[in-house]
Protein backbone atom coordinates (compact mmCIF):
# COMPACT_ATOMS: atom_id res chain seq x y z
CA UNK A 1 0.00 0.00 0.00
CA UNK A 2 1.32 3.07 -0.93
CA UNK A 3 1.29 6.65 1.10
CA UNK A 4 -1.70 7.89 -1.16
CA UNK A 5 -3.68 5.09 -0.50
CA UNK A 6 -6.28 4.46 2.47
CA UNK A 7 -7.38 1.19 3.75
CA UNK A 8 -11.56 1.93 3.18
CA UNK A 9 -14.17 -0.20 2.59
CA UNK A 10 -18.06 -0.14 2.36
CA UNK A 11 -19.27 1.55 5.69
CA UNK A 12 -22.48 -0.69 6.57
CA UNK A 13 -25.57 0.81 7.11
CA UNK A 14 -26.20 2.75 10.46
CA UNK A 15 -22.42 2.38 10.71
CA UNK A 16 -19.81 5.90 10.76
CA UNK A 17 -16.22 5.89 10.39
CA UNK A 18 -13.85 6.93 13.12
CA UNK A 19 -10.95 8.35 11.94
CA UNK A 20 -8.44 7.64 15.03
CA UNK A 21 -8.53 4.05 14.66
CA UNK A 22 -9.82 3.51 10.92
CA UNK A 23 -12.43 1.59 11.98
CA UNK A 24 -16.16 1.75 11.36
CA UNK A 25 -18.05 2.10 14.40
CA UNK A 26 -21.75 2.35 14.67
CA UNK A 27 -23.34 5.27 14.96
CA UNK A 28 -26.00 5.32 18.07
CA UNK A 29 -29.09 6.80 18.18
CA UNK A 30 -31.53 7.77 20.22
CA UNK A 31 -33.79 5.43 19.32
CA UNK A 32 -31.41 2.41 18.93
CA UNK A 33 -32.55 0.99 22.09
CA UNK A 34 -36.73 1.42 21.36
CA UNK A 35 -38.85 -1.43 21.18
CA UNK A 36 -42.44 0.01 19.85
CA UNK A 37 -45.23 -2.54 20.32
CA UNK A 38 -48.37 -2.21 18.18
CA UNK A 39 -51.52 -4.24 19.16
CA UNK A 40 -54.33 -4.43 18.29
CA UNK A 41 -57.41 -5.90 19.92
CA UNK A 42 -60.59 -4.33 17.28
CA UNK A 43 -64.08 -5.61 18.96
CA UNK A 44 -65.88 -6.73 15.58
CA UNK A 45 -65.10 -6.55 11.79
CA UNK A 46 -68.09 -6.38 9.29
CA UNK A 47 -69.55 -9.37 7.15
CA UNK A 48 -70.24 -7.59 4.29
CA UNK A 49 -72.04 -10.85 2.80
CA UNK A 50 -74.93 -10.50 5.70
CA UNK A 51 -73.78 -6.25 6.49
CA UNK A 52 -73.91 -7.41 10.46
CA UNK A 53 -70.70 -6.86 12.85
CA UNK A 54 -68.84 -10.00 13.92
CA UNK A 55 -67.01 -10.45 17.26
CA UNK A 56 -63.09 -10.76 16.67
CA UNK A 57 -61.28 -13.36 18.93
CA UNK A 58 -59.27 -11.43 21.29
CA UNK A 59 -55.63 -11.94 21.95
CA UNK A 60 -54.05 -11.92 25.27
CA UNK A 61 -52.22 -8.71 25.86
CA UNK A 62 -51.45 -8.79 29.06
CA UNK A 63 -49.69 -11.87 28.70
CA UNK A 64 -46.75 -10.51 26.06
CA UNK A 65 -46.29 -7.35 28.16
CA UNK A 66 -45.27 -9.66 30.58
CA UNK A 67 -43.23 -11.73 28.17
CA UNK A 68 -41.22 -8.86 26.89
CA UNK A 69 -40.46 -7.02 30.09
CA UNK A 70 -39.39 -9.91 31.33
CA UNK A 71 -37.57 -11.14 28.51
CA UNK A 72 -35.71 -7.70 28.38
CA UNK A 73 -34.67 -7.58 31.66
CA UNK A 74 -31.77 -9.46 30.86
CA UNK A 75 -29.95 -6.53 28.91
CA UNK A 76 -29.51 -4.90 32.32
CA UNK A 77 -27.19 -7.84 32.59
CA UNK A 78 -24.70 -6.85 30.07
CA UNK A 79 -25.40 -2.93 30.61
CA UNK A 80 -27.64 -2.05 28.13
CA UNK A 81 -31.54 -0.39 28.99
CA UNK A 82 -34.40 -1.31 26.50
CA UNK A 83 -36.74 0.71 26.81
CA UNK A 84 -40.88 -0.42 25.76
CA UNK A 85 -43.15 1.30 24.39
CA UNK A 86 -46.70 0.16 23.58
CA UNK A 87 -48.96 1.72 21.01
CA UNK A 88 -52.75 1.03 19.63
CA UNK A 89 -51.82 -0.56 15.87
CA UNK A 90 -53.66 1.89 13.97
CA UNK A 91 -52.46 2.96 10.65
CA UNK A 92 -52.73 6.78 12.35
CA UNK A 93 -49.70 6.01 15.19
CA UNK A 94 -47.81 3.88 12.81
CA UNK A 95 -47.32 7.14 10.68
CA UNK A 96 -46.62 9.05 13.63
CA UNK A 97 -44.09 6.99 14.75
CA UNK A 98 -41.92 6.79 11.55
CA UNK A 99 -42.10 10.03 11.62
CA UNK A 100 -40.59 10.70 14.44
CA UNK A 101 -38.24 8.28 14.59
CA UNK A 102 -39.26 7.50 18.06
CA UNK A 103 -38.12 3.67 17.46
CA UNK A 104 -35.62 1.54 14.91
CA UNK A 105 -37.35 -1.79 16.08
CA UNK A 106 -41.06 -2.33 15.82
CA UNK A 107 -43.33 -5.13 17.01
CA UNK A 108 -47.06 -5.81 15.64
CA UNK A 109 -49.27 -7.88 17.53
CA UNK A 110 -52.31 -8.52 15.98
CA UNK A 111 -54.56 -10.89 13.71
CA UNK A 112 -53.13 -11.22 10.21
CA UNK A 113 -54.77 -12.75 6.96
CA UNK A 114 -52.62 -13.54 3.70
CA UNK A 115 -52.22 -9.78 1.99
CA UNK A 116 -51.73 -7.90 5.01
CA UNK A 117 -52.68 -7.12 9.02
CA UNK A 118 -55.64 -5.81 10.94
CA UNK A 119 -55.84 -2.79 12.74
CA UNK A 120 -58.02 -0.99 14.49
CA UNK A 121 -60.04 1.48 12.78
CA UNK A 122 -59.98 4.03 16.04
CA UNK A 123 -63.45 3.08 16.71
CA UNK A 124 -63.65 -0.08 17.93
CA UNK A 125 -63.76 -2.15 14.86
CA UNK A 126 -61.41 -3.73 12.78
CA UNK A 127 -59.02 -1.78 9.80
CA UNK A 128 -57.84 -4.60 7.17
CA UNK A 129 -54.79 -2.76 6.15
CA UNK A 130 -52.87 -4.54 3.04
CA UNK A 131 -49.57 -5.13 2.24
CA UNK A 132 -49.67 -2.49 -0.51
CA UNK A 133 -50.99 0.24 1.86
CA UNK A 134 -47.75 -0.68 4.78
CA UNK A 135 -45.66 -0.14 1.54
CA UNK A 136 -46.81 3.06 0.35
CA UNK A 137 -46.83 4.35 4.34
CA UNK A 138 -43.00 3.26 4.02
CA UNK A 139 -42.50 4.66 1.10
CA UNK A 140 -44.09 8.25 1.76
CA UNK A 141 -42.95 7.96 5.18
CA UNK A 142 -39.97 5.77 5.83
CA UNK A 143 -37.89 6.14 9.06
CA UNK A 144 -35.24 4.74 10.07
CA UNK A 145 -36.42 1.01 11.22
CA UNK A 146 -34.28 -1.76 10.51
CA UNK A 147 -35.96 -4.03 12.36
CA UNK A 148 -39.85 -5.67 12.34
CA UNK A 149 -41.12 -8.45 14.21
CA UNK A 150 -44.60 -8.97 12.70
CA UNK A 151 -46.57 -11.53 15.27
CA UNK A 152 -49.15 -12.58 13.07
CA UNK A 153 -50.86 -15.06 11.74
CA UNK A 154 -50.52 -15.32 7.62
CA UNK A 155 -47.33 -12.13 7.71
CA UNK A 156 -45.79 -12.98 5.41
CA UNK A 157 -46.83 -10.52 2.62
CA UNK A 158 -46.56 -8.04 5.43
CA UNK A 159 -43.66 -8.96 6.43
CA UNK A 160 -42.50 -8.57 2.60
CA UNK A 161 -43.54 -5.15 2.39
CA UNK A 162 -41.36 -3.88 4.98
CA UNK A 163 -38.06 -5.77 3.35
CA UNK A 164 -39.11 -4.05 -0.03
CA UNK A 165 -39.46 -0.84 1.46
CA UNK A 166 -35.62 -1.70 3.17
CA UNK A 167 -36.09 -2.57 6.59
CA UNK A 168 -32.76 -4.93 6.74
CA UNK A 169 -34.37 -7.61 9.31
CA UNK A 170 -38.40 -8.89 9.49
CA UNK A 171 -39.45 -12.02 11.77
CA UNK A 172 -42.70 -12.97 10.26
CA UNK A 173 -45.09 -15.97 9.57
CA UNK A 174 -45.92 -18.21 6.16
CA UNK A 175 -48.54 -16.59 4.42
CA UNK A 176 -50.58 -19.28 4.67
CA UNK A 177 -50.34 -20.69 8.17
CA UNK A 178 -51.64 -19.82 11.40
CA UNK A 179 -49.86 -19.60 14.76
CA UNK A 180 -50.39 -21.65 17.38
CA UNK A 181 -50.49 -19.04 20.73
CA UNK A 182 -48.21 -21.22 23.01
CA UNK A 183 -45.32 -21.53 19.91
CA UNK A 184 -45.77 -16.79 19.90
CA UNK A 185 -45.11 -17.28 23.47
CA UNK A 186 -41.98 -19.89 23.40
CA UNK A 187 -40.71 -18.23 20.00
CA UNK A 188 -41.20 -14.75 21.17
CA UNK A 189 -40.08 -15.11 24.89
CA UNK A 190 -36.70 -16.57 24.26
CA UNK A 191 -35.82 -14.60 20.48
CA UNK A 192 -36.17 -11.00 23.09
CA UNK A 193 -33.96 -12.48 26.07
CA UNK A 194 -31.55 -13.62 23.46
CA UNK A 195 -31.53 -10.08 21.93
CA UNK A 196 -31.51 -8.23 25.12
CA UNK A 197 -28.08 -10.67 26.19
CA UNK A 198 -26.17 -8.87 22.92
CA UNK A 199 -26.12 -12.14 21.10
CA UNK A 200 -26.90 -11.78 16.79
CA UNK A 201 -30.24 -11.82 15.38
CA UNK A 202 -29.80 -14.88 13.32
CA UNK A 203 -28.55 -16.56 16.67
CA UNK A 204 -31.85 -15.37 18.88
CA UNK A 205 -34.02 -16.40 15.59
CA UNK A 206 -32.72 -19.91 16.12
CA UNK A 207 -33.25 -19.79 19.84
CA UNK A 208 -36.45 -18.79 19.53
CA UNK A 209 -37.20 -22.04 17.03
CA UNK A 210 -35.62 -24.34 19.22
CA UNK A 211 -37.86 -23.13 22.28
CA UNK A 212 -41.03 -24.06 19.83
CA UNK A 213 -39.62 -27.11 19.03
CA UNK A 214 -38.75 -28.47 22.38
CA UNK A 215 -42.11 -27.32 23.73
CA UNK A 216 -43.83 -30.37 24.96
CA UNK A 217 -47.47 -28.34 24.94
CA UNK A 218 -47.08 -28.08 21.13
CA UNK A 219 -48.87 -30.49 18.84
CA UNK A 220 -46.18 -31.16 15.82
CA UNK A 221 -43.94 -29.07 17.32
CA UNK A 222 -41.26 -28.65 14.01
CA UNK A 223 -43.84 -27.93 11.72
CA UNK A 224 -44.91 -25.27 14.02
CA UNK A 225 -41.20 -23.56 14.51
CA UNK A 226 -40.81 -23.69 10.60
CA UNK A 227 -43.96 -21.35 10.54
CA UNK A 228 -41.85 -18.51 11.61
CA UNK A 229 -39.63 -16.80 9.05
CA UNK A 230 -36.34 -14.66 9.15
CA UNK A 231 -36.28 -12.38 5.89
CA UNK A 232 -35.00 -11.07 3.50
CA UNK A 233 -34.33 -15.16 3.22
CA UNK A 234 -29.93 -15.62 2.60
CA UNK A 235 -29.51 -12.15 3.80
CA UNK A 236 -26.55 -11.86 6.79
CA UNK A 237 -28.59 -11.35 9.77
CA UNK A 238 -25.57 -11.70 11.93
CA UNK A 239 -26.41 -8.15 13.33
CA UNK A 240 -27.56 -7.11 16.89
CA UNK A 241 -30.35 -5.47 16.96
CA UNK A 242 -30.08 -3.31 20.19
CA UNK A 243 -27.00 -1.51 21.33
CA UNK A 244 -25.12 -2.69 24.52
CA UNK A 245 -22.65 -0.11 26.29
CA UNK A 246 -22.71 0.71 30.13
CA UNK A 247 -23.17 4.46 28.86
CA UNK A 248 -27.53 2.95 27.82
CA UNK A 249 -28.00 2.60 31.68
CA UNK A 250 -29.09 6.00 31.80
CA UNK A 251 -33.32 6.65 31.66
CA UNK A 252 -33.95 8.28 28.17
CA UNK A 253 -36.56 10.56 29.76
CA UNK A 254 -38.49 11.25 25.87
CA UNK A 255 -39.23 7.54 25.61
CA UNK A 256 -40.34 6.71 29.58
CA UNK A 257 -42.87 9.87 29.25
CA UNK A 258 -44.44 7.65 26.03
CA UNK A 259 -44.00 3.63 28.20
CA UNK A 260 -45.97 5.97 31.00
CA UNK A 261 -48.91 7.63 28.92
CA UNK A 262 -49.31 4.30 26.71
CA UNK A 263 -49.99 2.74 30.42
CA UNK A 264 -53.07 4.88 30.72
CA UNK A 265 -56.66 3.30 28.74
CA UNK A 266 -57.67 6.68 26.57
CA UNK A 267 -61.43 7.49 26.62
CA UNK A 268 -63.38 5.93 23.78
CA UNK A 269 -64.08 7.74 20.73
CA UNK A 270 -67.60 9.45 20.48
CA UNK A 271 -68.78 6.85 17.48
CA UNK A 272 -67.40 3.87 19.79
CA UNK A 273 -68.26 0.75 17.79
CA UNK A 274 -68.76 -2.18 20.76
Amino acid sequence: MTDNETNETECPSNWSHQVDDGCWHRTIRHNDNVLTVFQAAPLVWKDEREGKPMPVEGLDFDKEREILSDSLIDARKVGAKIDLCFETATTEALVACLETNRSAALHFSCHGYPEGLCFEDGAGGTHWVDSKVLSEIMATVGGNLRFVFVSACCSRAAGEAFTNAGVEHVVCCEKDQKLMDEATIKFSASFYRTLARGEELHTAFERGQLAVKSCAFIADAEAEMRKFLLLPEHSDHNVSVFHHSSSMRQTINDVDSFVKANLIIPHPPDHFFG
